[in-house]
Protein backbone atom coordinates (compact mmCIF):
# COMPACT_ATOMS: atom_id res chain seq x y z
CA UNK A 1 0.00 0.00 0.00
CA UNK A 2 3.13 2.29 1.46
CA UNK A 3 4.68 1.60 -2.82
CA UNK A 4 1.15 2.36 -4.26
CA UNK A 5 1.24 5.73 -2.35
CA UNK A 6 4.51 6.45 -3.40
CA UNK A 7 4.10 5.59 -6.68
CA UNK A 8 0.50 7.80 -7.11
CA UNK A 9 2.45 10.99 -5.72
CA UNK A 10 5.27 11.19 -7.83
CA UNK A 11 3.41 10.22 -10.58
CA UNK A 12 1.05 13.11 -9.74
CA UNK A 13 4.52 15.53 -8.59
CA UNK A 14 5.75 14.58 -12.67
CA UNK A 15 2.41 15.69 -13.91
CA UNK A 16 3.00 18.77 -12.14
CA UNK A 17 6.14 18.94 -13.55
CA UNK A 18 5.37 18.99 -16.63
CA UNK A 19 2.60 21.32 -16.62
CA UNK A 20 5.31 23.72 -15.05
CA UNK A 21 7.51 23.38 -17.58
CA UNK A 22 5.17 24.03 -20.42
CA UNK A 23 3.28 26.83 -18.24
CA UNK A 24 5.79 28.10 -15.97
CA UNK A 25 4.71 30.92 -13.34
CA UNK A 26 6.51 32.69 -10.52
CA UNK A 27 7.42 29.17 -8.11
CA UNK A 28 9.97 27.17 -6.63
CA UNK A 29 8.50 24.18 -9.05
CA UNK A 30 8.75 26.32 -12.26
CA UNK A 31 12.53 26.58 -10.93
CA UNK A 32 12.89 23.57 -10.30
CA UNK A 33 10.96 22.41 -14.04
CA UNK A 34 13.78 24.67 -15.41
CA UNK A 35 16.93 23.50 -14.45
CA UNK A 36 18.06 21.53 -17.33
CA UNK A 37 21.44 20.32 -16.00
CA UNK A 38 19.29 18.20 -13.31
CA UNK A 39 17.84 14.62 -13.99
CA UNK A 40 14.40 14.50 -14.61
CA UNK A 41 14.41 12.10 -11.61
CA UNK A 42 15.97 14.42 -9.37
CA UNK A 43 13.70 17.38 -10.19
CA UNK A 44 10.57 15.07 -9.63
CA UNK A 45 12.46 14.04 -6.46
CA UNK A 46 12.86 17.30 -5.41
CA UNK A 47 9.44 18.69 -5.85
CA UNK A 48 7.54 15.64 -3.78
CA UNK A 49 10.03 16.61 -0.68
CA UNK A 50 8.61 20.41 -1.24
CA UNK A 51 4.95 19.29 -1.73
CA UNK A 52 5.46 17.03 1.16
CA UNK A 53 8.05 18.36 3.93
CA UNK A 54 7.73 22.11 2.73
CA UNK A 55 3.80 22.24 3.39
CA UNK A 56 2.67 19.80 5.64
CA UNK A 57 5.38 20.69 8.49
CA UNK A 58 5.38 24.26 7.87
CA UNK A 59 1.33 24.09 8.67
CA UNK A 60 1.54 22.04 11.74
CA UNK A 61 4.45 24.62 12.69
CA UNK A 62 2.15 27.46 12.08
CA UNK A 63 -0.80 26.07 14.04
CA UNK A 64 1.57 25.05 17.06
CA UNK A 65 3.56 28.35 17.09
CA UNK A 66 0.52 30.53 16.94
CA UNK A 67 -1.29 28.06 19.84
CA UNK A 68 1.85 29.02 21.57
CA UNK A 69 1.17 32.75 20.97
CA UNK A 70 -2.20 32.52 22.13
CA UNK A 71 -1.48 30.86 25.10
CA UNK A 72 1.00 33.91 25.88
CA UNK A 73 -0.92 36.97 24.77
CA UNK A 74 1.37 39.57 25.98
CA UNK A 75 4.04 37.82 23.22
CA UNK A 76 1.62 37.84 20.90
CA UNK A 77 0.32 41.61 21.08
CA UNK A 78 4.35 42.49 21.66
CA UNK A 79 4.65 40.75 18.14
CA UNK A 80 2.19 43.55 16.22
CA UNK A 81 3.51 46.44 17.97
CA UNK A 82 7.67 45.51 17.05
CA UNK A 83 8.15 43.22 14.04
CA UNK A 84 11.28 42.92 14.44
CA UNK A 85 10.27 40.65 17.01
CA UNK A 86 9.47 37.93 14.24
CA UNK A 87 12.34 36.26 13.17
CA UNK A 88 13.51 35.32 17.13
CA UNK A 89 9.73 34.74 17.81
CA UNK A 90 9.85 32.04 15.02
CA UNK A 91 13.23 30.50 16.32
CA UNK A 92 11.28 29.90 19.75
CA UNK A 93 8.35 28.26 17.99
CA UNK A 94 10.73 25.72 16.03
CA UNK A 95 12.68 25.11 19.22
CA UNK A 96 9.58 24.68 21.55
CA UNK A 97 7.32 22.70 19.03
CA UNK A 98 9.87 20.00 16.72
CA UNK A 99 7.31 18.08 15.25
CA UNK A 100 8.95 14.49 15.29
CA UNK A 101 9.40 12.22 18.21
CA UNK A 102 9.87 9.15 16.29
CA UNK A 103 13.71 10.02 16.89
CA UNK A 104 16.38 9.87 13.54
CA UNK A 105 18.65 6.72 13.32
CA UNK A 106 21.83 6.65 12.83
CA UNK A 107 25.17 4.54 12.95
CA UNK A 108 28.15 4.99 14.94
CA UNK A 109 31.42 5.30 12.70
CA UNK A 110 33.43 4.57 15.51
CA UNK A 111 33.24 3.22 18.81
CA UNK A 112 33.09 5.83 21.23
CA UNK A 113 31.36 5.79 25.42
CA UNK A 114 28.56 8.77 26.09
CA UNK A 115 27.29 9.29 29.18
CA UNK A 116 29.09 5.57 30.36
CA UNK A 117 27.85 3.49 27.74
CA UNK A 118 29.38 2.25 25.41
CA UNK A 119 28.49 2.01 21.76
CA UNK A 120 30.46 -0.04 19.31
CA UNK A 121 31.02 0.54 15.51
CA UNK A 122 28.19 0.06 13.35
CA UNK A 123 25.74 0.17 16.27
CA UNK A 124 22.46 1.62 15.57
CA UNK A 125 21.54 4.41 17.64
CA UNK A 126 18.20 6.26 18.18
CA UNK A 127 18.62 10.04 18.23
CA UNK A 128 15.90 12.09 20.10
CA UNK A 129 16.93 15.34 18.71
CA UNK A 130 14.09 17.10 20.21
CA UNK A 131 15.88 16.79 23.82
CA UNK A 132 18.94 18.91 22.65
CA UNK A 133 16.27 21.96 21.97
CA UNK A 134 15.86 21.69 25.23
CA UNK A 135 19.31 21.69 26.33
CA UNK A 136 19.82 23.95 29.34
CA UNK A 137 23.16 24.74 28.72
CA UNK A 138 22.37 26.18 25.24
CA UNK A 139 18.41 27.37 26.49
CA UNK A 140 18.40 29.03 30.19
CA UNK A 141 15.39 28.71 31.68
CA UNK A 142 14.48 25.94 29.12
CA UNK A 143 10.75 25.14 29.28
CA UNK A 144 9.69 29.22 29.16
CA UNK A 145 8.19 29.75 26.24
CA UNK A 146 10.04 33.16 25.21
CA UNK A 147 10.29 35.15 21.77
CA UNK A 148 12.61 37.85 23.04
CA UNK A 149 14.99 34.94 23.54
CA UNK A 150 18.55 35.24 21.97
CA UNK A 151 20.64 31.50 22.74
CA UNK A 152 24.08 31.48 22.17
CA UNK A 153 23.24 28.23 20.03
CA UNK A 154 20.50 27.58 17.50
CA UNK A 155 18.09 24.90 17.52
CA UNK A 156 18.15 21.69 15.56
CA UNK A 157 14.85 21.61 14.43
CA UNK A 158 15.89 21.69 10.82
CA UNK A 159 18.99 19.58 11.60
CA UNK A 160 22.31 20.19 11.36
CA UNK A 161 25.33 20.82 9.00
CA UNK A 162 24.95 18.26 6.25
CA UNK A 163 22.12 17.19 7.77
CA UNK A 164 20.17 20.20 7.59
CA UNK A 165 16.74 20.38 6.24
CA UNK A 166 16.99 21.83 2.48
CA UNK A 167 13.58 23.70 3.20
CA UNK A 168 14.65 25.20 6.28
CA UNK A 169 15.38 28.70 4.96
CA UNK A 170 11.85 28.09 3.24
CA UNK A 171 10.12 27.61 6.04
CA UNK A 172 11.17 30.46 8.26
CA UNK A 173 10.29 32.65 5.24
CA UNK A 174 6.52 31.33 5.63
CA UNK A 175 6.47 31.51 9.60
CA UNK A 176 8.41 34.55 9.75
CA UNK A 177 5.77 36.42 6.74
CA UNK A 178 2.58 35.31 8.73
CA UNK A 179 3.30 36.17 12.03
CA UNK A 180 4.69 39.34 10.80
CA UNK A 181 0.74 40.03 9.61
CA UNK A 182 -1.41 38.06 11.56
CA UNK A 183 -1.00 40.25 14.74
CA UNK A 184 -2.10 42.97 12.63
CA UNK A 185 -5.10 41.11 10.84
CA UNK A 186 -6.23 39.67 14.08
CA UNK A 187 -5.13 41.76 16.96
CA UNK A 188 -7.64 40.41 19.02
CA UNK A 189 -7.44 36.95 18.06
CA UNK A 190 -7.71 34.17 20.87
CA UNK A 191 -8.40 30.66 21.76
CA UNK A 192 -12.33 29.71 21.06
CA UNK A 193 -11.83 26.49 23.06
CA UNK A 194 -9.72 25.27 26.15
CA UNK A 195 -6.57 24.36 25.33
CA UNK A 196 -7.06 20.76 26.74
CA UNK A 197 -9.70 19.58 24.48
CA UNK A 198 -7.51 20.63 21.29
CA UNK A 199 -7.13 17.17 19.67
CA UNK A 200 -3.50 16.26 18.24
CA UNK A 201 -2.81 14.46 14.75
CA UNK A 202 -2.23 10.65 14.54
CA UNK A 203 0.74 11.59 12.42
CA UNK A 204 4.04 10.70 14.91
CA UNK A 205 6.22 12.06 12.07
CA UNK A 206 5.14 15.74 11.78
CA UNK A 207 2.78 16.04 14.70
CA UNK A 208 0.24 18.92 15.02
CA UNK A 209 -3.12 19.39 15.62
CA UNK A 210 -6.64 18.41 13.47
CA UNK A 211 -7.60 22.14 13.85
CA UNK A 212 -7.41 25.38 16.25
CA UNK A 213 -10.83 26.95 17.03
CA UNK A 214 -10.04 30.75 17.18
CA UNK A 215 -11.93 33.39 17.41
CA UNK A 216 -11.70 37.60 16.93
CA UNK A 217 -13.21 40.78 17.32
CA UNK A 218 -13.75 42.59 14.80
CA UNK A 219 -15.10 46.50 13.08
CA UNK A 220 -16.58 49.06 15.74
CA UNK A 221 -18.63 47.08 17.84
CA UNK A 222 -18.03 44.30 19.84
CA UNK A 223 -19.01 41.56 16.78
CA UNK A 224 -16.63 38.30 17.51
CA UNK A 225 -16.59 35.91 14.54
CA UNK A 226 -14.63 32.66 15.01
CA UNK A 227 -12.98 29.72 12.65
CA UNK A 228 -11.13 26.94 13.36
CA UNK A 229 -7.27 27.00 11.58
CA UNK A 230 -7.13 23.74 10.10
CA UNK A 231 -4.20 21.86 9.91
CA UNK A 232 -5.31 19.22 7.04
Amino acid sequence: MAQAAERALFGCVRELVDRRRREPGEDVISDLAALGELPEEEIVALTAQLIFAGHSTAVRHIVLGVLRLLRHPEQYTALGADPSLVPGAVEEMLRMSVPSDHGLVRYAHTDLTVDRVTIATSDAVLLFHRVANRDPAAFPDLDRFDTTRRPDHPSLAFGYATRLCVGAQLARAQLQSILTRLPHRFPALHLAVAPDTLRPTPSRITGGLEELPVTWRSGPTPQWRGAPLRTL
